[in-house]
């Protein structure tokens, strides 16, 4: 900790970029004290067509049709379009092309099972910590959420609301974002 505050203030062309689930405030007072200057930036999730340009076009040289446009429709679906979510599913579709015998060529909706597995396995950990780092409240909404429910937000405590709206987990109309969060939900931590 103290490296990367003495790299903060004496290094003037110097930034450092920390990522995470939780805001600041939420860490520890060790984090407070070294990151006393620290400037959060939110990223939320990324609309549908950034989402679907990401997988299927993640560079200028991606053949343009490796992701079918119905199978990036489907994840942007299961994801909201959270980054890491995505990210994890084109890793894990190109991990498929790559390495099945002979290297594929095309990814379509027939992948979209196999892919998902893989996405819950690897994507455990992340979805451990949210459901697990919950306060009480926000996991109970989190559970009804994932069995269909639907909650109103003026119903939600202030706290509760804000852990939920600063993960970027619920919708303005009380849906849960991320539906594959879902469905992991249901059949790891239930």
């Amino acid at each position: 900790m103290g490296l990367f505050r003495a790299t903060i203030q004496h290094r003037r062309n110097v930034r450092l970029l920390i990522s995470g689930v939780a805001p600041f405030d939420e860490w520890n007072d060790i984090w407070s004290d070294y990151f006393i200057s620290v400037q959060e930036i939110r990223i939320g999730h990324f609309d549908r067509d950034t989402s679907i340009e990401l997988l299927t076009r993640p560079t200028p040289d991606f053949p343009r049709d490796a992701i079918s446009l119905e199978l990036a429709e489907k994840i942007f679906e299961r994801t909201g379009g959270l980054p890491h979510l995505l990210q994890l599913y084109g890793s894990v579709l190109i991990n498929l092309l790559n390495n099945e015998g002979k290297k594929r060529k095309h990814a379509s909706m027939s992948d979209f099972d196999a892919v998902e597995e893989t996405v819950l396995e690897k994507g455990g950990n992340y979805f451990n910590y949210i459901v697990k780092n919950a306060p009480q409240a926000a996991r109970e909404i989190l559970m009804g959420l994932s069995r269909g429910g639907q909650v109103q937000l003026r119903d939600i405590k202030p706290k509760t609301r804000r852990w939920l709206a600063h993960r970027c987990l619920i919708t303005d109309d009380g849906q849960l974002t991320i539906p594959v969060l879902a469905r992991w939900i249901r059949e790891e931590w239930e």
